[in-house]
C-alpha cells in the first residue's frame, strides 16, 4: 500500500499512456480511416464549441465536489476556449470548486461529517495557523483524489486563504498541461501537444518525488488532532 502511495504519479502517467495506446489499437483494429477519425473528432469539437460558457464553469466548479475527476473538464475547456482563455477559465473554476468544498466541509456538513468520523473512532485534526502551510502542502502531496484533499482540509479547519492559495498553485501545472495538450491535440498541432504532455509528466514526477521525500522525512508535523 505504501508503495502505491509513493509511486502513484508514475502509475497514473503509465495508465494514461496505456489508455492512449489502447485507444489507438482499438481504432486501428476497427478499421477506422484517418479521415473518419478526423470527422469524428471534428464533430465533437463543433458540438463542444456550441455549448454556453457558463455550463463549463458550473461543470468544472460543481461536478468534482461529487468525486468526478476534474482533469477531463480541463481538456473540454481547452476545446471550448483555446489555450489563452482556457487556462485562466479553468483556474478560476478550480478556485470556485475549492471554495465550495471548503464551505461544505468546514460549515454546512462539518457537524455531520464530524459525528460520522467519531462514530468510526476517527479523530478530527485541528490545524493551527502557524502550522497551516505544512499541513496544506502535506495533504496536497498525499496522492489522494483532489476532492478528498479539499474535504480533509476543510474538516481540519485549515485557514482559508493559505488553503486557497496553496491549493490553486498546486493545480496550476496540471491545468496548463491538460489545456495545452487538449487544444493542441484536437487542432492537429502534435508538437505543442507533446509540450503539454511534457508539462504533465514533469508535474507528476515532481509531485511523486516531493511525496516520496516527505514520506521518508524524519521531520514530523506537530500533533494537532483532538479526540
Amino acid at each position: 500500500m505504501e508503495w502505491l502511495k509513493l509511486h502513484k504519479g508514475k502509475i497514473i502517467l503509465l495508465a494514461s499512456l496505456l489508455g492512449v495506446v489502447g485507444f489507438l489499437i482499438w481504432v486501428l483494429w476497427g478499421g477506422w480511416s484517418i479521415d473518419e477519425i478526423k470527422t469524428w473528432i471534428s464533430g465533437w469539437v463543433d458540438e463542444i464549441k456550441s455549448w454556453p460558457a457558463y455550463l463549463f464553469f458550473l461543470a468544472t466548479a460543481v461536478l468534482p465536489l461529487t468525486g468526478i475527476p476534474i482533469s477531463p473538464l480541463f481538456i473540454v475547456a481547452s476545446i471550448r476556449f483555446g489555450v489563452a482563455w482556457g487556462i485562466p477559465f479553468s483556474l478560476a473554476a478550480v478556485a470556485v470548486n475549492m471554495v465550495l468544498a471548503y464551505w461544505l466541509s468546514s460549515k454546512v456538513l462539518h457537524g455531520f461529517l464530524e459525528r460520522l468520523l467519531r462514530w468510526g473512532n476517527y479523530s478530527i485534526p485541528r490545524i493551527k495557523p502557524e502550522d497551516a502551510s505544512k499541513w496544506i502542502v502535506a495533504v496536497r502531496f498525499s496522492g489522494t483524489p483532489l476532492v478528498v484533499q479539499n474535504y480533509v482540509l476543510g474538516l481540519a479547519r485549515a485557514p482559508f486563504w493559505p488553503y486557497l492559495v496553496y491549493s490553486v498553485i498546486s493545480q496550476t501545472f496540471f491545468v496548463v498541461g491538460f489545456v495545452v495538450f487538449g487544444e493542441s491535440f484536437v487542432s492537429g498541432k502534435m508538437g505543442t501537444a507533446l509540450i503539454g504532455l511534457a508539462v504533465l509528466a514533469i508535474a507528476f514526477i515532481v509531485f511523486a518525488l516531493l511525496r516520496k521525500r516527505y514520506a521518508q522525512s524524519k521531520t514530523k508535523l506537530p500533533d494537532t488532532s483532538v479526540g
